[in-house]
């Protein structure tokens, strides 16, 4: 390849990583909700809630979320208000969110031992703490603009190595591309994981209580457990018929009906 072709390359290289942080610099679209509307949401749905008007208050602080105003203390204050009400699963659900958000969260953490002990009382491991502690300081974002950065210099290295006639300078330029390479591969897998991550990934709830559990994705299937509301799964396959296959933290396994679950 001559110089010139290279150097060709190696502009449109740097074209398609710039085009690659136009979206993260294009201006987030207004929110339904302003600024102001939601405080007074805010307050109206803490009103409601200190009237024991329980699902008036839920109402309210699920719109706010809704409209992308999701604040851990949103989603305390709907897991409280979906409590007071009776529905288990999606106070479950909502503190789940708020923990998410914030895995600190004591009004969570602590509501959650009382609603659900058993799935509040496991022990995560030394690598899912580790994982949830970098997404918690961490942003999709941010570690898009790491992988363009390691994508320029990807490109920079191979235009040097292709620019020299010394051979061991360019083994050097190409070996440094080669680490480039693998700290985009990286960075990559680490924004897509904290993405998922954000989006609650593959865990879900139980929303209905009573839920069955069954073999196979259909009605008629057997039932092989039967799952109360607030049940934390893990989903393992896309919906299929209606249905979704899930795992239990014992390594219990079966399928549920999609809608009687939601993502965290």
């Amino acid at each position: 390849m001559s110089i010139a072709r290279f150097e060709r390359l190696f502009l449109l290289l740097g074209f398609i990583a710039l085009l690659a942080l136009l979206p993260l610099r294009a201006p987030a679209q207004t929110p339904i909700l302003t600024f102001e509307d939601t405080q007074k949401l805010f307050e109206a749905s803490n009103s409601a809630f200190e009237a024991e008007q329980w699902e008036k208050a839920l109402e309210g602080f699920e719109r706010i979320a809704r409209f992308g105003h999701g604040s851990p203390a949103v989603w305390g204050n709907a897991g409280a208000a979906a409590w007071r009400s009776g529905d288990t699963g999606k106070a479950v659900l909502y503190y789940r969110r708020a923990l998410r958000s914030d895995p600190g969260y004591d009004r969570a953490l602590s509501s959650l031992k009382v609603i659900a002990p058993a799935a509040s009382d496991e022990a995560p491991s030394f690598l899912s703490t580790l994982v949830e502690g970098l997404f918690t300081r961490t942003t999709p974002l941010f570690w898009v603009v790491v992988l363009d950065i390691f994508l320029l210099l990807a490109s920079w290295n191979i235009w040097r190595a292709f620019r020299t006639d010394n051979p061991d300078q360019r083994a050097h330029f190409l070996a440094l591309m080669g680490y480039s390479a693998v700290a985009v591969a990286i960075c990559g897998s680490i924004a897509f994981g904290n993405f998922q991550w954000r989006r609650g990934g593959n865990e879900a709830v139980v929303l209905k209580n009573g839920t069955s559990g069954r073999s196979a994705p259909a009605e008629n299937s057997q039932e092989i457990l039967v799952l109360p509301a607030g049940t934390t799964i893990t989903l393992t396959e896309e919906p299929n018929r209606g249905f979704v296959r899930f795992r239990l933290p014992d390594g219990s396994a079966g399928y549920v009906s999609a809608s009687a679950v939601e993502k965290i």
